[in-house]
């Protein structure tokens, strides 16, 4: 028994010694923990798990939680008039909106912001309007995440603005600024230039009549514009005409709830740097948001032209 109790005491005193080698006091703790890049305003998320504080996903962006009621509404009177060719009326409901969302003391949506200034540009106004345009282009511009739809629709609707004196060199400051239409105006005028949509579809269904009538209104118009004033410039042409496959179908996702439409251009890609390819990124953009919640079952192929001209 004592020879026993021996070999327990050695053991222990073997078993400290080896634990005691094994640790050192000075050593800090390694933390593998992983920091979480959460998604801002406008970022993409596949849940509201992805997103930052205050903002909730939704259709796969994230969006911000805190809004004015009224502000909304006014901003969805105002998408009616500008769809409806209204640009003036529309510009009167987005100011009417901004101003709420300033009363109301919330955190002001970027794609208002844009918006307001698509309003006030179509409205074609005065010197003074198109100041206002471009100062919340500029802000819409700068708080937009690169590579976000919103983002790209600030620089479109600032294009349009170059042929009234905008100086682009402005739009890199990081403030607001007292003047940005600072250029003599140059370059070809587009008050005229119109948007025409055709096809070949048979056994054409509603979503295809309704997307050529989108092509043709106000907000393509606005994307589609830099295409015709870079052919202009490039080649003082006075008309652009692109050709572009497009494939409509219903598309079953892993769950039910992401069936969805689905519009989509086939065919090889234009070569970038081509007018051809802006009107392919523009039409790319406009048919991916035009499916978004709708799932009509629809089937259909056509070759769409966009001709841009007086």
């Amino acid at each position: 028994m004592i020879r026993r109790h021996g070999y327990l005491v050695l053991g222990l005193v073997m078993g400290m010694a080896a634990l005691g080698a094994g640790c050192d006091p000075s050593a800090q703790r390694n933390n593998n923990e992983r920091t979480l890049n959460l998604s801002n305003e406008h970022e993409s998320c596949a849940s509201s798990m992805d997103c930052a504080a205050g903002l909730r996903c939704f259709d796969e962006v994230c969006r911000s939680t805190e809004v004015s009621l009224l502000g909304d509404y006014y901003a969805a009177v105002g998408a009616r008039a500008l769809a409806g060719g209204h640009a003036a009326q529309a510009a009167e409901a987005y100011t009417a909106a901004v101003n709420r969302y300033e009363s109301d003391k919330k955190p002001m949506p970027l794609g208002l912001r844009c918006a307001r200034g698509q309003a006030l540009i179509a409205a074609g106004g005065n010197d003074e309007q198109a100041e206002q345009a471009a100062r919340m282009l500029h802000r819409c511009l700068r708080e937009a995440p690169v590579g976000s739809q919103v983002r790209a629709q600030a620089l479109a609707h600032l294009a349009q603005l170059g042929e009234r004196g905008l100086d682009p060199e402005l739009l890199a400051r990081e403030t607001d600024l007292p003047a940005y239409l600072t250029r003599k105006p140059a370059g070809p005028s587009t008050d005229a230039i119109k948007v025409k949509a055709t096809g070949d579809a048979k056994g054409a269904k509603d979503s295809y009549s309704k997307f050529l009538a989108l092509v043709e209104g106000p907000e393509a118009r606005a994307a589609l514009m830099p295409c015709w004033q870079a052919n202009a410039e490039a080649t003082q042409a006075e008309e652009l005409s692109v050709t572009l496959p497009f494939r409509y179908r219903f598309q079953q996702g892993e769950f039910e709830e992401d069936d969805r439409d689905r519009l989509v251009l086939e065919g090889q890609e234009p070569a970038p740097g081509t007018p051809e390819r802006c009107v392919y990124d523009a039409l790319a953009v406009l048919a991916d948001g035009y499916t978004k919640g709708k799932r009509t079952g629809h089937r259909w192929a056509a070759n769409i032209t966009v001709r841009l001209g007086e």
